[in-house]
């Protein structure tokens, strides 16, 4: 009876906090498409289909979320950035790679609206991604170490195939947003844990 109702709470514990987390990325993800709308509509960076691209592949993120089926969500939350970062208008530049470290500037012009959407971009781009990879691990290290290397490796690609620019600034906010979500998620699973033992 001890074991079977230990399961009982550990199975309701965990159904807890994946629905937390599927409204929370739900948040995250429309968050997301309304700063892809108004980046779009104020610099023109995608085109239609790109944009249309990127809306259903949004739909398809919300639904896999509410499904479950974290496998598939890795896959299309992975073509979600690949689509963000690399079916934009191409763009002609000095240099495509850039060492410089700019936050202070940007946060002392936060108040710039190029420079708020960038800003948030960067550090909610890679949270979905980074939640179905965790959801399906259930490993925190993993994931941390996995995301970080697709942001560098999807950072260089960008300069390579001169769709962008390989950034500092770009991979620290990346990896911030992940590292901050993915932390608190798992902080919120344990104290869940603790609090029903």
């Amino acid at each position: 009876n001890i074991i079977k109702y230990m399961k009982f709470h550990i199975i309701n514990n965990m159904k807890k906090i994946n629905n937390f987390t599927v409204y929370l990325i739900c948040i995250i993800e429309c968050l997301f498409m309304f700063l892809l709308f108004i980046i779009n509509n104020r610099l023109n960076v995608y085109s239609n289909i790109s944009y249309t691209s990127l809306s259903i592949l949004f739909l398809c993120i919300l639904i896999i979320y509410i499904l479950k089926r974290y496998r598939i969500g890795i896959v299309i939350s992975f073509l979600f950035i690949i689509n963000a970062l690399f079916l934009r208008y191409k763009v002609e530049l000095e240099k495509y790679f850039n060492f410089e470290i700019y936050l202070d500037y940007w946060f002392k012009h936060i108040d710039n609206e190029v420079v708020f959407y960038n800003i948030l971009g960067n550090v909610l781009i890679f949270i979905p991604f980074s939640l179905f990879v965790y959801l399906e691990t259930k490993n925190y290290f993993n994931t941390i170490q996995l995301v970080l290397y697709l942001i560098i490796l999807l950072e260089f690609s960008q300069a390579i195939f001169k769709l962008g620019v390989f950034d500092i600034v770009d991979i620290v906010l990346n990896f911030c947003g992940v590292a901050v979500f993915i932390t608190g998620v798992q902080l919120w699973k344990i104290k869940i844990l603790k609090k029903n033992n």
